[in-house]
């Protein structure tokens, strides 16, 4: 791979041999617009010659009005058919007092908003406002020459969707050199005449307003919406004249075009190298302030990299550092993010540990205190009783802290399992000899059932799980009246014995017709150091049940809970089937 230092070399020398090649390619470029464009240009002329607002003045001085009528001289009426012009005037309650060569479509009375509107929309139309004989008149011409895309629509013949031009308006727009393009409420293209093969055949709202902005700054070109029709109408020139820009270009002169050249480059060649040392650079800073993550744009995009992830081209000069810093800042945030964990770990150790042996210390300090005292004698069975509750007490002790560490390993994952082929029936079967052996199951009436001669394998750490299964059928002792019947079951997942799956799904019930539970017990029955209502036994640690839950999700099984208050308790452990 090449070096960073060879590439950004091999880049420079690149740079600039492109900007020293720029300078004789401008030049010879000014030299083929002058000689080319702007001599041509000289024999080319314009018909419209006359200003508009000049001409609207002669009109003016040229019109009388007397009685409510006004007339203009003979000379106006000449150049409005010389110049292919209509001409209205209108008194100042907008109403029409003459008309020359109007369309019959126009109205013959108009507010100074409807004016405004139809001025702002048609290029070709012009108003003045002047006094006549103490009335205000307003004068409204138009130049015919101008299309105006509403009169077009107006002409149109209409047959559902399918639009036709008439023939006099295709003339018009073939001797111009124009085309036309209708689009419905959709944006889809529902009528053209000589449309360009580059104007699309559908437009979103977003390109129309796009495409209204360039139309915008030729003034041959407009954008009119027919709201009768909900029809979007565009009308463009095919061959649009740029000899005056190239002209305005080819003025600047060689200077002008080396220095625009000039810049061009120098802040390519800035963007190019500059932006993406500018952007390593704030990268560090933020890494230097505890935000390990790789700065975005103001849009919180990447600038570093496209939207598939690799590299922009200004960034894949410095590919080594991008890939390195990207690397530093995983370590940092994995770094970071496990800091954070184990700190919380180690608080909720504390707190956990200080709360779980309050008790069982007051107890033992109490009983050492009592056996300390100067101010009685105690027997030997006292003595013997008093011991007792402080071995007890420091067997409970004993019992949490094994139950505590067992919680947070398994919360964060660190509790080593060592799977293996398990025969689940003969597990579950010990489960139900010990249980039957527990001091507490001696009313008790312990059942085992399974299917006979079914083999039910599953990868299990077998001290694990029994030890799961074991808290979840003692809790059924410890909950429960002395004379409970508690039934221990496993069964074979009938529904998942295809060829694929290498261990069938297992089900594992616990069955009780104890006291049942209410809903907020059973909302509550994995939680640390919940105690049910029906305890009637100390010697529990609390944290039963919640090892249980996470010991068999550490397997990648679940457990679902359903009682009855008064009819009893059936929790079933599911071991979802595991493909070859």
């Amino acid at each position: 791979m090449i070096s960073l230092k060879t590439r950004l070399t091999i880049r420079f020398l690149l740079l600039l041999i492109a900007c020293l090649l720029t300078v004789p390619l401008s030049y010879l470029m000014t030299v083929i617009i002058y000689n080319v464009y702007y001599e041509g240009g000289n024999n080319e002329t314009y018909q419209d010659n006359f200003y508009v607002g000049d001409w609207l003045r002669e009109i003016v001085n040229e019109t009388t009005y007397k009685q409510e009528k006004a007339q203009v001289s003979p000379a106006v009426i000449k150049q409005l058919k010389e110049r292919n012009a209509w001409l209205q005037i209108l008194d100042h309650q907008g109403r029409e007092i003459y008309r020359f060569g109007v369309p019959p479509s126009w109205p013959k009375r108009l507010t100074a908003g409807q004016l405004a509107e139809e001025e702002a929309m048609d290029r070709g139309l012009s108003t003045w406002h002047a006094p006549k004989n103490g009335e205000d008149l307003t004068w409204v011409l138009r130049l015919q020459s101008y299309i105006h895309l509403k009169y077009m629509a107006q002409d149109v013949k209409r047959n559902g969707e399918s639009l036709q031009l008439p023939q006099q308006w295709k003339n018009r727009l073939q001797k111009e050199k124009a085309w036309v393009q209708v689009l419905n409420d959709k944006g889809k293209e529902i009528y053209q005449f000589h449309r360009p093969a580059n104007q699309p055949t559908q437009l979103s709202p977003g390109k129309l307003l796009e495409k209204k902005q360039i139309l915008s700054e030729d003034s041959r070109s407009q954008i009119w919406y027919d709201p009768d029709h909900k029809e979007t109408w565009i009308y463009g020139v095919n061959e649009i004249d740029f000899k005056e820009k190239l002209i305005e270009i080819g003025q600047m002169g060689t200077t002008g075009m080396m220095l625009i050249w000039i810049i061009v480059v120098s802040w390519w060649y800035g963007r190019q190298l500059g932006k993406p040392l500018l952007h390593i650079m704030g990268w560090i800073q933020s890494l230097a302030r505890g935000a390990y993550i790789e700065p975005t744009d103001r849009d919180g995009s990447l600038p570093s990299r496209n939207t598939d992830g690799k590299l922009t081209r200004p960034y894949r000069i410095y590919r080594d550092v991008i890939e390195a810093m990207d690397h530093l800042t995983k370590t940092l945030k994995q770094s970071e993010v496990e800091r954070k964990r184990l700190e919380t770990t180690r608080e909720e150790w504390i707190t956990g540990v200080s709360h779980d042996m309050k008790t069982p210390l007051s107890s033992v300090k109490g009983y050492a205190t009592l056996l300390e005292t100067e101010h009685y004698q105690w027997t030997a069975d006292e003595v013997r009783s008093h011991a007792r509750v402080i071995r007890e007490k420091s067997e409970h002790m004993e019992r949490l802290l094994e139950d505590l560490n067992l919680t947070y390993r398994l919360k964060n994952d660190v509790l080593p399992l060592s799977k293996e082929p398990t025969q689940v029936k003969e597990l579950v079967r010990r489960v139900a000899v010990d249980l039957a052996n527990h001091k507490l199951a001696k009313q008790a009436e312990i059942q085992f059932h399974a299917p006979e001669g079914e083999r039910l394998l599953y990868p299990l750490d077998p001290h694990w799980f029994k030890r799961a299964i074991d808290n979840m059928a003692i809790n059924a002792l410890v909950h429960n009246p002395p004379n409970t019947q508690v039934i221990l079951e496993v069964k074979g997942d009938s529904f998942q014995q295809e060829p694929s799956v290498l261990y069938p799904g297992i089900y594992i019930r616990i069955r009780d017709n104890g006291h049942g539970m209410d809903e907020e017990t059973q909302q509550n029955l994995f939680k640390r150091y919940y105690r049910g209502t029906h305890t009637h036994t100390s010697e529990g640690t609390g944290l039963g049940l919640a090892i249980a839950e996470q010991l068999i999700r550490a397997h990648g099984g679940s457990i679902n809970v359903h009682s009855v208050q008064d009819k009893g308790t059936t929790m079933e452990i599911y071991l979802p089937p595991l493909q070859n």
